[in-house]
């Protein structure tokens, strides 16, 4: 019984390891991600600022009677 627990020991030192290292790389990986989503951020309004106008050149052509 003492294998078995010091081998669930081992794991757990391990994992606790591998918890830390997480927690310590967390936030580089949160602010890293927030700065890619303010560059999608830009894109994305970029895109709506050319769909408006696609949409106004559309409608505004449908409102002009053919010749």
């Amino acid at each position: 019984m003492e294998l078995f627990a010091g081998l669930l020991g081992v794991f757990a030192f391990f994992f606790l390891v591998l918890l830390a290292i997480l927690w310590i790389v967390l936030p580089f990986a949160v602010f890293g991600v927030s700065k890619r989503l303010d560059k999608v951020l830009k894109e994305i309004q970029t895109t709506n600022a050319w769909l408006g106008a696609i949409d106004k050149a559309v409608t505004d052509r449908s409102k002009t009677p053919p010749s």
